[in-house]
This record gives structure tokens, C-alpha cells and sequence, in this order.
């Protein structure tokens, strides 16, 4: 797993997807592909997919959809991706758990911890990006989320 850590980490997602098939077997990356390579349709995944692009627009990495969906440490992938939970979970009614498990593939806690984190930079306007864009995330958000089935 450490490989799949460092190859996540370092953006490589080809080798990534390979390794990862191979340490986990067919069946549950069949299931990971399902979430991995979800276009837009889904509104939850239209809410990740403009978090990404959002956070890409103000980051010198490369902040992809995928990269929401993988392990990676980098400030605006972190970032982007505690966005997209803290936006999920104050705009829906999905719980903790179904955040993170069915769309994240993460503990509860990690939710948890990233609605802690994202409400604290708001508060303290320690966000990596400028308010006023936070605004204007949270209203497209929100429309996403009210407008689509």
C-alpha cells in the first residue's frame, strides 16, 4: 500500500490505477472505477468536479476530479477535497459516513474533520482561496445541488 501511496501522491494516476487493480483484485476496483471515472451527471460529483476546478484555477498542481478521489497531501488537493465534504455535508442530507464511504472512500472522522477544518478557515479567513470566490462556490454549489435529481 505504500506504493500506492507514493504513486498517488506524486499525481501519477495511470500507474496509480494499475497498481492499485492489482493490490486489490478485480471486484473492488471495479467498484473503485465506478467512483474514480464518474462524469458530471451525478450532482455529488458535479459538486466535487467544480470544487476541482475552482481550487486548479489558484494552485500550481494539477487539481483533477481524480485527484479528489485519491491519497494526496498537497495543500489545494487537501483542500479542494475538504471543500467538496464541507459543501456535501451542510447542503445535503447525506450523514458522515455516506460521505465519506460512498463518495470518498473515507472514514467518517475524515468528514468530520475536514467540515472542522474548512468552517475554521472560513471563520478565520485562512482559506487558500479569496473569499469572494468561496462565496460564488457555495452559490453553484447550492444550485447544483437544489436544481438536479
Amino acid at each position: 500500500m505504500k506504493l500506492l501511496y507514493n504513486l498517488a501522491k506524486n499525481n501519477d494516476y495511470n500507474t496509480f490505477k494499475n497498481a492499485l487493480m492489482d493490490e486489490v483484485g478485480i471486484g473492488k476496483w471495479l467498484q473503485i472505477k465506478s467512483v474514480l471515472s464518474a462524469t458530471e451527471t451525478g450532482k455529488y460529483n458535479r459538486v466535487l468536479r467544480l470544487c476541482a476546478d475552482v481550487y486548479a484555477s489558484y494552485s500550481v498542481y494539477d487539481v483533477t476530479f481524480e485527484m479528489l478521489k485519491v491519497p494526496n497531501k498537497k495543500g489545494y488537493i487537501v483542500e479542494a477535497r475538504q471543500m467538496a465534504m464541507y459543501l456535501l455535508k451542510r447542503y445535503t442530507t447525506l450523514g458522515w459516513s455516506e460521505i465519506g464511504r460512498d463518495i470518498f472512500f473515507k472514514d467518517h472522522a475524515t468528514v468530520m474533520h475536514a467540515h472542522k477544518t474548512i468552517k475554521f478557515r472560513i471563520d478565520t479567513d485562512q482559506l487558500l482561496i479569496p473569499m469572494d470566490v468561496f462565496e460564488q462556490l457555495k452559490k453553484d454549489a447550492l444550485n447544483i445541488l437544489d436544481n438536479e435529481s
